[in-house]
């Protein structure tokens, strides 16, 4: 409470059920809080949330474009050698602390001005992308390999191929029970029935075996 920066400097990888804290938090919500010993509270977080990582966590439920809006993904692998590395780096960058704060200040201006939005690189952009691709691939399953409204492709063939392109593009799926509720709600696909069950579409030749 009170604070303007939470978050993680070497969070570890894992499932995460729900992301629904972290839409409270990053949406503006009243959240309950409690320190030990004192009565609860609700309170307005008004900050950032920061993680470092090797590996972003995946995560279920709400995977729609709000969603993923809420993430700038920057990427730090520009390793440097070791024979190459300054010892000296951190007295130097501290001994310029005032030109980089000076500096830091006129961009937090800018970001004011905005919005509190920030300027996004093309890479970031990219890596947004396919983290959302990572976490909704049902989603871009339909876009690269499937004519939405074209045909019946039988439900259980369907999530064979769905499957098996998700394991050969390192892909997240969607949990069996719920791909037919999704189906309908996010994309407005129906099901039918006759002598079997059908998804009104048609999966592309040859496009399961599609690299992302």
């Amino acid at each position: 409470m009170g604070k303007r920066l939470v978050g993680s400097g070497d969070l570890k990888f894992q499932h995460l059920g729900e992301i629904d804290r972290i839409k409270e938090l990053t949406g503006g919500d009243r959240i309950n809080v409690e320190a030990k010993f004192k009565d609860s509270c609700t309170i307005q977080y008004n900050g950032l949330l920061w993680w470092n990582t090797n590996e972003l966590p995946s995560f279920s439920g709400d995977t729609g474009e709000h969603t993923f809006e809420r993430f700038i993904i920057l990427s730090c692998d520009n390793v440097i050698p070791e024979e190459e590395r300054d010892s000296k780096l951190r007295e130097k960058i501290y001994a310029e602390r005032e030109v980089l704060v000076s500096v830091a200040v006129a961009y937090l201006k800018q970001s004011i001005e905005r919005g509190y939005t920030f300027t996004e690189s093309d890479r970031t952009k990219k890596n947004r992308e396919n983290y959302e691709k990572r976490m909704n691939s049902l989603k871009y399953f339909l876009k690269e390999c499937c004519e939405v409204g074209i045909g019946r492709t039988n439900t259980a063939e369907f999530k064979r191929k769905y499957y098996n392109w998700c394991d050969k593009n390192g892909l997240t799926p969607e949990r069996q029970n719920s791909i037919s509720k999704k189906l309908i709600n996010d994309f407005g696909i129906s099901r039918v029935k006759s002598s079997n069950e059908f998804y009104e579409l048609t999966i592309k030749p040859n496009q399961e075996e599609k690299q992302a």
